[in-house]
């Protein structure tokens, strides 16, 4: 009897039938970025421009899959690439003295990307869903106005400075992780897979901490830090902050995926998070946490006194054997002379913050000035070395946008809550309900790490707030049709 031969290609044809574009792309991308290995052996500029044409030709055609990638390593700022490091680039002037997260890199070529899909038809934008929250965008403009105004008075007559910090961060994280994802999203399945990346990113960021205990042991008190992978190489940053932000918003992710598919794996490593993210001692971590679970609370007190008194002994076990001693540890940890001292260098900026913020209360020193401020100030550094930006970002705001810029700010911020709280109030279905409380869970987490913390203009903050916004006007859309 004649057997027919095995068809080894049929499952790539089948995924071939239903994305064929997709399918195309990606082999594109894979012979493209082959070639660019290629080259980069023989010249390395040239290895750069075909990986730069793939990216964005892979954003014209599929700019879903770039999104992705850029939902994946925002949060690896220590990832950088400094064109000044490489011999090929050192000659070519402002090329040169570009160094940026790689993050940014993707951020722009998306940008681009999606200009060129919109112009060549591949992807329909739809600008009126702006319009749905456009307080939000109104708040924003009237701090940016703010902020440029206060350039024109900025720091020790560093007005250019002041300017390009007013473009990039302030301009540049609300277009492309405020905006673009409002644009990009378009259904519940693309904002899902960003939720289950980043849940995949936490594990990550995780297993990355738990191993400093093993190859790098801290010296002194033993805590979950950062270490360099490959010469120097520490994707996330050097701080023991870096590990603790990302985790202390994706955790509430992590709550609201165990309640959807209901795997107990994924009880786990939500818990395996929360160890690791209180592990690294960060003093905002753990306000942030604290102050995510009583919003968390708070929201689902309902169904915390039906599910409390049935889990009582579960409850206690984790309490007991993973969250005690680590609070044991932390209490011991608040008394060490390396706490004060941090409490000390922390008072000394915010008492530098309110002394230039009574001289100069309604539009401050205009942005980025903070560092030049303390750079000038010789008893800080003469006690704490190098200078450093605010650790909050309200004393941020008020020395570089005044009082005024932070009115601003906050409601901005305040209309970003509030349309995500009004959207989960409004919706119908349980699911919906609760994936918008874990949105606003979660901003309320990475807010509170920014009263402390000095990435108040960087992707783990803001992608969150976008993320969030994209979805609140989703709802907010889908509960006026159910009116209609």
């Amino acid at each position: 009897m004649n057997l027919p031969s095995p068809n080894f290609l049929r499952p790539w044809q089948y995924i071939y039938k239903r994305e064929p574009v997709a399918v195309t792309s990606v082999l594109l991308i894979l012979l493209l970025l082959t070639i660019s290995v290629i080259l980069y052996v023989v010249t390395p500029i040239l290895g750069y421009i075909v990986v730069g044409v793939s990216l964005f030709l892979l954003g014209i055609v599929k700019i879903e899959y770039l999104f992705y990638a850029l939902i994946s390593v925002s949060f690896f700022h220590g990832w950088e690439i400094d064109f000044g490091a490489y011999n090929f680039t050192r000659g070519i002037p402002y090329i040169n003295t570009v160094n940026a997260p790689l993050s940014d890199f993707l951020a722009i070529f998306l940008l681009f990307s999606l200009f060129f899909s919109w112009i060549f038809g591949f992807k329909k934008l739809e600008f009126k869903k702006l319009k749905k929250i456009w307080p939000v965008f109104l708040a924003y403009a009237v701090f940016l106005l703010i902020a440029f105004i206060s350039t024109r008075g900025a720091y020790d007559g560093t007005m250019v400075e002041s300017i390009t910090y007013w473009l990039r961060p302030l301009i540049f994280v609300s277009i492309v992780y405020l905006i673009l994802p409002i644009l990009l999203i378009k259904d519940k399945k693309t904002f899902m897979n960003v939720l289950y990346l980043w849940f995949g990113v936490g594990l990550l960021v995780s297993f990355y901490g738990f191993m400093s205990l093993i190859v790098d042991p801290s010296v002194g008190w033993t805590r979950v830090h950062p270490f360099a992978l490959w010469k120097g190489f520490t994707p996330l940053g050097v701080n023991h902050n870096v590990i603790a932000e990302p985790l202390v918003m994706i955790i509430p992710i992590g709550i609201y995926l165990w309640y959807q598919q209901k795997k107990n794996w994924i009880v786990f490593a939500t818990l395996f998070m929360v160890v690791i993210a209180l592990g690294t001692l960060s003093r905002a971590a753990w306000l942030a946490l604290l102050v995510s679970f009583v919003a968390f609370v708070y929201i689902y007190r309902k169904q915390m006194q039906r599910f409390v008194p049935k889990n009582i002994l579960s409850v206690s076990l984790i309490v007991a054997t993973i969250l005690l001693p680590i609070v044991l540890y932390m209490s011991i940890f608040l008394t060490s002379g390396t706490v004060k001292s941090s409490n000390y260098s922390r008072w000394e900026l915010t008492d530098i913050a309110v002394f230039y913020t009574l001289k100069k209360p309604l539009i401050g020193y205009g942005p980025g000035s903070f560092v030049n401020i303390v750079k000038d100030n010789y008893l800080f550094r003469s006690e704490f070395g190098d200078p450093l930006d605010s650790h909050g970002i309200i004393q941020k705001l008020l020395v570089e946008e005044g009082v005024l810029g932070l009115i601003a700010f906050s409601i901005f911020i305040f209309f970003i809550l509030w349309y995500t709280w009004r959207a989960m109030k409004n919706v119908k279905t349980q699911d919906n309900k609760y994936l918008l409380a874990t949105l606003f869970v979660m901003m309320i987490g990475s807010l509170t790490f920014q009263l402390f913390n000095t990435s108040y203009f960087l992707a783990v903050l803001w992608l969150p707030l976008g993320i969030s916004l994209t979805t609140t006007i989703f709802y907010l859309n889908y509960v006026e049709r159910k009116k209609q």
